[in-house]
């Protein structure tokens, strides 16, 4: 997956930790929704990624994104993504998942894969795990015809 870009948008320490991987990695990362934020809005991360990677969960219990500073309801992933990036996140309301396939987008729920579950079970691995899913894996280009 060399060369893509990466938005990595709110949640906590994992979301974090994930971003510090995919940068070892020698990846584009922008970050927004916990410091250091790297792009002026979600907007601007979302736009400039390939890749979305939203939180866990990916909304709060009032149904807003969980992203630290902002009060948007959860729908406005469905604004931020083109049908050419693949977004994740998790937990994500079936709804949701619905409305993005309805308009063409790739947006998948991570929680919903064992290795995923089995890592987060562990504190520590999670982050870790999902990068491995979106980076080493070849999960992105067998459900997101995205060319590694």
């Amino acid at each position: 997956m060399n060369g893509k870009t990466f938005a990595v948008i709110g949640g906590d320490e994992r979301q974090a930790r994930l971003a510090r991987l995919l940068i070892q990695d020698g990846h584009t990362v922008y970050i927004r929704g916990h410091c250091p934020s790297t792009s002026d809005s979600l907007e601007d991360a979302a736009a400039r990624a390939d890749v979305i990677i939203w939180p866990l969960p990916i909304a709060d219990r009032n149904g807003n994104l969980n992203v630290t500073g902002e009060s948007r309801p959860v729908s406005a992933v469905l604004d931020m993504t083109r049908p050419d990036q693949l977004a994740v996140g998790g937990r994500i309301p079936l709804s949701l998942m619905e409305q993005a396939n309805d308009a063409g987008l790739k947006l998948a729920d991570y929680v919903t894969r064992e290795d995923f579950a089995i890592a987060n079970a562990v504190p520590g691995a999670l982050a870790k795990q999902v990068y491995l899913i979106l980076v080493h894996s070849r999960y992105v280009s067998r459900y997101f015809q995205l060319s590694l």
